[in-house]
């Protein structure tokens, strides 16, 4: 409770209200095991966002950044009640972390001491160098070396999904020519996305057809794309009668492959796709799509909390509406969807709006968010990952 006092009593309120994705006003203790959070208005997406492993620790002031950032403290300016404590951290090279002896849960602190290991990234020749030598006890992966997952020997593999909706292919619907349907339609018979699936991931993703991934409460099940037909796509594209030429974003291998592509399938159907590739990191593509300076653009589809915050910024009238989509048939569909309360009747209405974007085709979906972990078998704790912030500090080492 002092907690959220401190921060709903600070400049940061506003920031508490973006993460949470809800009017926070106040917190109150009612006894010693309940706390009550109170809102200035209904959110029936409230307690998935309090929930989520992803959502609400990311917060600091605005501005903190940006005065902080070339102070040399700026990395190490952490402050946690967790199980465990910072020992070293080796710039570069790992951190090591201790048990905090003012833990409240001491039979929770399973290990002395854990040691956070600095590599290339996951997907690293370096990463998967340690992993098949035995050198590290559990490495993530979001899909590039699950094909090599065989070869590590004396480890266990467990996959499961992100809480982000998976890889997508976005379009700025406001600028032509994507702001035309039959565009977009012809875009959606043309790419193969199955085939982009299995080799963005290298076959270890399956094809999405909706936001929510079969593990979660909200998957529809009964979605259907529009097909891959290629001459489906040219009689739409005829219709269209103009040529059709655009632009695709994208930072990191990956997303950069995904549009590669897509451009060797578009071009099949005598469409145009110039590629840009920046970065370092999304920020550079999503100051420009806030902007509408962006054509179409490859990321992950969004937070998948609750069916209420997700894809809910299309409406016509929403300030946070990236993809400049004016539909009537999604404004109903979405309005259908935040007015809808009981967890049967949002589910109904979310299925609906996913079948409406099917037809409006404001994106592509290519494949769910996936997760991996490789762990030795001698470590448990494990469990099915929805990011790679699973919780470390959970796991043991099982006596022989």
């Amino acid at each position: 409770m002092h907690h959220f006092t401190r921060l709903l009593e600070s400049r940061l309120k506003g920031s508490i209200h973006t993460a949470l994705k809800a009017k926070l006003e106040k917190v109150v203790a009612v006894d010693k095991y309940t706390v009550q959070f109170q809102l200035s208005e209904p959110n029936v997406a409230f307690d998935s966002m309090m929930a989520g492993a992803e959502y609400v620790w990311m917060i600091n002031a605005p501005g903190f950044a940006k005065a902080n950032e070339n102070s040399p403290d700026y990395p190490r300016q952490l402050v946690g009640a967790g199980p465990y404590m910072i020992k070293e951290w080796q710039t570069g090279k790992g951190i090591t972390i201790i048990r905090n002896p003012n833990y409240w849960n001491p039979k929770e602190q399973h290990a002395d001491e854990i040691f956070y290991k600095v590599t290339q990234g996951p997907e690293g020749s370096a990463n998967w160098n340690q992993i098949k030598a035995g050198d590290i006890d559990v490495s993530w992966s979001f899909g590039e070396i699950w094909s090599r997952a065989k070869q590590a020997k004396d480890y266990d593999f467990i996959s499961g999904y992100r809480t982000y909706s998976g890889w997508v292919l976005n379009f700025n619907a406001g600028k032509p020519p994507l702001n035309d349907v039959r565009v977009r339609q012809a875009i959606a018979h043309a790419v193969n996305r199955k085939q982009v699936a299995s080799i963005i991931s290298r076959g270890a993703a399956e094809v999405a057809n909706e936001g929510f991934d079969p593990s979660r409460r909200w998957h529809c099940g009964n979605i259907q794309q529009l097909a891959y037909d290629p001459e489906k796509a040219k009689a739409l594209l005829k219709d269209y009668g103009k040529p059709v030429e655009f632009e695709i974003w994208s930072h990191g291998q990956a997303f950069t492959k995904t549009a590669e592509v897509v451009q060797q399938m578009l071009r099949q159907v005598g469409v145009t796709v110039n590629l840009k590739k920046v970065g370092p990191g999304p920020g550079a593509i999503f100051k420009n799509v806030l902007q509408g300076k962006v054509d179409s653009w490859v990321f992950l589809g969004g937070l998948a909390a609750h069916p209420t915050l997700f894809n809910t910024n299309m409406h016509s009238e929403h300030k946070g509406n990236q993809f400049k989509i004016n539909s009537p048939k999604i404004d109903a569909a979405v309005d259908k969807l935040t007015s809808a309360r009981g967890d049967a009747a949002i589910k109904e209405a979310h299925c609906n709006f996913e079948r409406v974007k099917a037809v409006e085709v404001p994106f592509l979906y290519f494949t769910y968010g996936i997760v991996g972990l490789f762990k030795k078998k001698d470590i448990g704790g494990i469990e099915a990952p929805q990011t790679p912030l699973f919780g470390y500090h959970r796991l043991y080492r099982i006596k022989k």
